[in-house]
């Protein structure tokens, strides 16, 4: 695979004409049908650029390489809006900028919570750290939504336990 700048050099060598075609294709390993489509390119280029016309056409290895770009973009820019939409969503959730520390949650603000942490593409610490809640308390409602579901994050009584 030759690079533009190594073609322009052979096809420059070729338009001195110290070798014969054929012994520049030899000298290159080239064919003389390459040779002939690169002058032909070259020639064209040249006379494009002459004549005011500097676009030119990309080459396979820089179109695909735009593509890759392209799709990182895309990907990081979903990552980004996803990740916009879950901090508004825990927005909701936070109950004041100072969380309360001893703030007590409804069993389906609970349950909302717990669907929004898991479903967040933010990590569960930071996303526990963000609403100001603690880890323990998180994983007490996880396991008792995982067990019993909604029911099992009511309050108890007074008299019994609860989160």
């Amino acid at each position: 695979m030759f690079s533009s700048e190594q073609k322009v050099l052979i096809v420059m060598e070729g338009i001195r004409g110290e070798l014969s075609v054929a012994e520049l294709c030899r000298k290159y390993g080239i064919s003389d049908s390459t040779y002939y489509k690169w002058n032909k390119e070259f020639i064209e280029a040249g006379k494009a650029c002459l004549e005011g016309d500097m676009l030119r056409e990309a080459t396979s290895s820089e179109v695909q390489e735009l593509r890759f770009q392209n799709q990182e973009l895309k990907l990081a820019l979903a990552e980004l809006v996803l990740r916009y939409d879950i901090v508004k969503k825990l927005e909701t959730l936070r109950i004041s900028s100072q969380h309360q520390k001893y703030m007590r949650y409804t069993a389906e603000e609970k349950e909302e919570i717990i669907r929004a942490v898991k479903s967040s593409e933010v990590n569960i610490s930071e996303s526990l750290r963000y609403l100001g809640i603690p880890k323990r308390s998180f994983y007490n409602w996880y396991h008792k939504y995982s067990v019993g579901g909604l029911e099992a994050l009511r309050s108890k009584p007074s008299g019994s336990p609860h989160t």
